[in-house]
Parts: structure tokens; sequence; C-alpha cells
């Protein structure tokens, strides 16, 4: 599946993204999120590292167990 990416909505990072590994390596990630057009092509996994995939209503997102940050970024393209 190949997105078609259009503007950019946001880009994120300060202490939610903020991680420290059990070893003591503290790392901070940036996010950018896009908006997307996806194919109407079923989805399909590629990676043994993924279980499942779905698409989500915001609803059903928040009952999921998710980073904090997921929800400055559902909130940003209210």
């Amino acid at each position: 599946m190949t997105p078609e990416l259009g503007a950019i909505l946001g880009v994120y990072g300060g202490p939610l993204l903020e991680t420290v590994y059990p070893n003591g390596d503290r790392v901070a990630y940036i996010t950018t999120a896009f908006e997307c057009r996806l194919p109407n092509t079923a989805l399909t996994l590629e990676s043994a590292e993924l279980l499942e995939t779905g698409w989500f209503t915001r609803s059903d997102v928040d009952g999921l167990v998710r980073h904090e940050w997921i929800d400055t970024v559902l909130d940003d393209t209210r």
C-alpha cells in the first residue's frame, strides 16, 4: 500500500516524546504527522513485527493503550 501524502499536520517533540531505556540510554524523538489518502486496497501484513492491523475511529482510539503524545496529534487533526 502506498499512501498519497498531503500537507504536514504537525511536528511533535518535547518531553512526551522522550524515553529512558532500561540500560540508561536517554533518547528524544521527533514525529511528523501528514495528511494522507490511502488507496482502496486490502491491508496486508508485511512484517513479522505486526500481529494485526486495523482502522479505528477517534472513539475507538480512546479505548486503546497508547502513548500520551498520540492524543496531541489526534486533537490537532480535528
